[in-house]
């Protein structure tokens, strides 16, 4: 992405593909946002990104946005963990919550924290941006989309990207809605994380997320399986009663 092109121009592929993605977010559960809205930090910090990321590409200091970026990661972990007077605690996810909060500037924000490691991919790996481009258009998500809900680890990684390719369309086994691969690898995260500071979508999530996925890709074919032998061994005496012979009456 060159200094002079504009600040709400999306990230773009600039090789050949199949037509731009639909950008439809993926199926996520309802959240609650009103306790997170309310709060002055994070609307202060949601403010004060908005403000940083309108600025010129030139005149933008993105250590300074990291800076506020990982404040507000930190500011979100704080209260959906802390427990309300009530017990109840805040029912959202961090896709969820970034997405809600910075609105139809998401793209905008998201594009300048996360622009380094999408142009150092465009720099050093094709087949990695290819990929990436693939994964983006099989979860809907737009460019800097895919860097919010599969973390940098994941999105920059050519090896995790085309086994990501393989579970949303594989062109022999059991593909996955991206949905169901989202909502695995977010399982994956919570399971392993030990709870002290705000998470983020590592290399091994990703596969502790293969393996479960896996497991679903036998168990379906293995219950596919068990279908198709019942009907191959399905035969007319197994649902109709063998004919009974009549019963001769005795010669007199």
């Amino acid at each position: 992405m060159s200094a002079s092109q504009s600040q709400d121009t999306p990230w773009t592929l600039q090789l050949p593909y199949r037509g731009p993605p639909r950008q439809i977010p993926p199926a996520l559960p309802t959240p609650t946002t009103s306790s997170l809205s309310s709060m002055p930090e994070i609307s202060n910090l949601v403010d004060r990104l908005h403000a940083l990321t309108s600025l010129p590409q030139d005149q933008q200091d993105h250590f300074v946005i990291l800076d506020v970026w990982d404040e507000l990661r930190a500011a979100y972990w704080r209260t959906v963990h802390a427990p309300a007077p009530n017990g109840s605690t805040v029912e959202c996810t961090w896709p969820t919550f970034v997405t809600r909060f910075f609105g139809d500037r998401v793209d905008r924000v998201l594009g300048v924290v996360y622009r380094p490691q999408y142009q150092a991919m465009v720099q050093r790996d094709w087949k990695a941006l290819v990929r990436f481009y693939r994964v983006q258009r099989a979860l809907k998500l737009t460019a800097p989309g895919v860097f919010l809900h599969l973390g940098r680890q994941i999105a920059t990684s050519s090896r995790s990207l085309k086994t990501l390719c393989r579970l949303l369309d594989h062109p022999r086994k059991i593909s996955f809605q991206g949905s169901e691969v989202l909502s695995v690898l977010q399982q994956a995260m919570v399971a392993r994380h030990d709870g002290a500071g705000p998470p983020e979508l590592e290399l091994r999530d990703l596969n502790t997320a293969v393996q479960e996925l896996n497991r679903r890709r036998r168990a379906s074919r293995a219950t596919e399986h068990g279908i198709a032998t019942a009907m191959g061994n399905l035969t007319i005496g197994d649902t109709f009663s063998p004919i009974q012979q009549e019963d001769k009456p005795p010669r007199a």
